[in-house]
């Protein structure tokens, strides 16, 4: 309880809107909010290159994320995200994206759909399963 109370404390002092999620959200208030979402700050000591990411990058969501997770498949698409070193350095980013804007990320959702969309990856997971291709969508 405390430490949710200093949290709200110190992001009431932020020059921004901001929102604390307490519970699980359906997929419709998930969509909402990846949409409504501006920056998103991956925060996380371990993650794979989860769908939080790519559904953050594909509603144009600005990436910061942490140096030590590595998403080289990111770089190689030439999807646009911040790293940052530290958590620490988190405030210093978003002081830069309040002084100067965000950078145009709208080729972010044309690169993850040419590399992540089911159109895209359908004939290699349907292969996988061992069922031939689809057009009608996932199984």
């Amino acid at each position: 309880g405390q430490y949710k109370a200093r949290v709200q404390r110190l992001l009431d002092q932020l020059p921004c809107r901001h929102l604390i999620v307490e519970g699980y959200l359906p997929p419709d208030k998930i969509a909402v909010l990846r949409l409504a979402s501006d920056v998103y700050i991956n925060a996380q000591t371990t993650d794979a290159f989860s769908a939080s990411v790519q559904e953050y990058l594909y509603a144009g969501s600005w990436l910061l994320n942490p140096v030590w997770l590595q998403y080289d498949e990111l770089s190689e698409w030439g999807v646009q995200f911040q790293e940052y070193g530290d958590f620490q350095d988190i405030p210093q980013h978003i002081a830069g994206v309040l002084r100067h804007g965000l950078p145009d990320l709208s080729g972010n959702a044309f690169s993850l759909r040419d590399k992540t969309s089911w159109e895209a990856v359908k004939d290699r997971w349907l292969t996988a399963l061992g069922s031939g291709t689809s057009e009608t969508g996932p199984p």
